[in-house]
C-alpha cells in the first residue's frame, strides 16, 4: 500500500505536467483581413478626334466678328495617330484575391498636330482666314481628376459588385492656329464636379469585366453693380468605358473601348473686349493599361 500509493499520486499529476510545458496552439486561421492598396496605373487611348471650335471675338469699338464652326478632322485635319494616354493613382481594397476599386488621382494628356489648306473663309478668336490659306494647327486637352467610390458593395447577382462615385475634373483645352500671317491662341479651363456609376463582374478569381459611366458639370457667372463686365462659363463631361481585366502575378492587365466627350463654354462682355468661345472636343477608341498590385 505504501508502495502503490505514490505511483497512483505520480501517474495522475505526470500528464498535467507534461501538458503545462507544452506550447500553446496557434489559433485557427481565419478570413484575411481587407487591406487598403495604392498603386499606379498607366493607360494608353487611341482614340478618333472630332469636334468643333467657335470664338466670336471684338476689341471695342471694333464689331464683333462672329466665328465660324470650325472641325477638328475635316478643317483642321489634326493627326490624331498619336494617342492620348492617362497616369493614374490607383486605391483598392483587397481582400484575398478581390480587389475593389476605391478611388483615383487621374492626369490625361491628349496633343495633336495639324496641316490643312481651308477651302472656305474661316473666322476664330477675331482672325481671318481666308479660303486657299495653309494653315497649322494644334490641340491640346488635358484633364486631371479624382474620384472617390462613396458606396461599394456587392449587387444582387453572384459575383458582381458596384459602387457610386463622386469626383471632380480641371481641364484645360487649348486651340493654335497660324496661317496666311494670321495667329492665334486660344484656351478654355474650368472646373467640373459630378458623380457616376462603376460595375464589376468576377470570373475564377482572376478575370473581371467592368462597365463604368460618369457625368461633370461646370457653370458660373460674375455680373459687377455696374453692368461695364459681365462673364459667364458651363459645361459638361462625359466619361464612360467597357472593358475586361486579367491578373498575371502582380500585373493587371486592362483592355477595352472608352470615350469621352467635353462641351464647355465662355462669355466675356466688358468695356474693352467680347468673347464667346464654344468649345466640343470627342475622344473615343481602344485603350489598354496596365498596374502593378501587390
Amino acid at each position: 500500500m505504501k508502495i502503490a500509493l505514490p505511483a497512483l499520486v505520480a501517474a495522475l499529476v505526470a500528464p498535467s505536467v507534461v501538458f503545462a510545458q507544452d506550447p500553446p496552439r496557434a489559433p485557427a486561421p481565419g478570413p484575411d483581413a481587407p487591406a487598403t492598396v495604392v498603386v499606379p496605373r498607366f493607360t494608353v487611348l487611341f482614340a478618333d478626334v472630332s469636334g468643333r471650335v467657335e470664338s466670336d471675338e471684338a476689341s471695342f469699338p471694333a464689331p464683333i466678328l462672329q466665328g465660324t464652326s470650325i472641325h477638328y478632322d475635316s478643317d483642321l485635319n489634326v493627326d490624331d495617330g498619336v494617342p492620348a494616354w492617362i497616369a493614374e493613382i490607383v486605391a483598392f481594397r483587397r481582400l484575398g484575391d478581390r480587389y475593389d476599386e476605391l478611388g483615383s488621382l487621374s492626369w490625361l494628356e491628349a496633343n495633336y498636330d495639324g496641316s490643312s489648306t481651308f477651302d472656305e473663309t474661316q473666322f476664330f478668336n477675331g482672325r481671318t482666314f481666308t479660303a486657299g490659306t495653309q494653315v497649322e494647327s494644334k490641340v491640346r486637352y488635358r484633364s486631371w481628376g479624382i474620384d472617390y467610390a462613396v458606396v461599394s458593395g456587392d449587387m444582387p447577382m453572384q459575383n458582381t459588385s458596384g459602387s457610386f462615385r463622386l469626383g471632380a475634373r480641371y481641364t484645360d483645352l487649348r486651340i493654335q492656329m497660324e496661317g496666311g500671317g494670321q495667329e492665334t491662341d486660344e484656351r478654355l479651363r474650368l472646373f467640373y464636379f459630378g458623380g457616376g456609376l462603376r460595375g464589376e463582374a468576377h470570373w475564377g478569381g482572376w478575370l473581371t469585366g467592368l462597365i463604368q459611366g460618369s457625368v461633370y458639370f461646370s457653370f458660373g457667372g460674375y455680373d459687377d453693380y455696374w453692368d461695364l463686365e459681365y462673364e459667364e462659363w458651363g459645361g459638361t463631361i462625359f466619361e464612360g468605358n467597357v472593358g475586361v481585366s486579367a491578373s498575371l502575378g502582380t500585373l493587371l492587365l486592362e483592355g477595352g473601348w472608352r470615350y469621352l466627350s467635353n462641351s464647355s463654354y465662355s462669355k466675356t462682355d466688358s468695356t474693352e473686349k467680347f468673347e464667346d468661345n464654344d468649345f466640343t472636343l470627342e475622344l473615343s477608341g481602344p485603350y489598354a493599361s496596365v498596374s502593378i498590385r501587390f
